[in-house]
């Protein structure tokens, strides 16, 4: 049971979102979707923080049926919260700023421009020069996150995306 922990998800503000897709719109920036796999099992429980759990059924070379977790797992309740913290601190360590209106948004000045990247749970929307999305996720794979990167934007939030031909409008549906 977890008694200390509320559930936690970071997740971009609609409003931010938005104004993410129109800035690229009026400034011509590239945008994807970078998915970082197996997210929560990176994020690193608080000091002094102490949880167990039953061994799973099926569990081979384990003696005790009690275990003591080192690092978050999924379906715990700590999962999303210690992930955010552990996907800032790498974001921040290559040189990007989170915001004060919007946690989730950090941004980054590089040669052509600013980098936008905007968490929502595991995944990271990216607006900016492609070849400054590029670098960012060269560094971002440095770190040992294994990343799917996904280029097509048609799909986010569950909102369908509409690009015109020339890419300066868009509906979503």
């Amino acid at each position: 049971m977890d008694f200390n922990e509320i559930p936690y998800s970071s997740m971009i503000n609609d409003v931010t979102y938005q104004l993410l897709l129109i800035l690229s719109l009026v400034h011509g920036y590239f945008c994807l979707i970078v998915d970082v796999e197996t997210a929560f099992l990176h994020g690193e429980l608080e000091e002094g923080e102490e949880i167990y759990m039953e061994c799973p059924q099926g569990m081979k070379g384990s003696r005790n049926p009690i275990l003591h977790l080192k690092k978050t797992i999924y379906r715990l309740v700590q999962a999303a919260k210690a992930f955010y913290k552990k996907l800032t601190q790498v974001l921040k360590s290559i040189g990007f700023e989170s915001r004060i209106i919007d946690p989730c948004l950090l941004t980054r000045k590089g040669k052509k421009g600013i980098v936008h990247i905007a968490i929502y749970i595991d995944d990271c929307f990216c607006c900016s020069d492609m070849k400054e999305i590029e670098q960012v996720i060269e560094d971002m794979k440095d770190s040992a996150f294994k990343l799917k990167i996904e280029k097509e934007l048609n799909d986010y939030l569950s909102c369908k995306l509409h690009f015109s031909n020339d890419k300066k409008k868009a509906w979503i549906g």
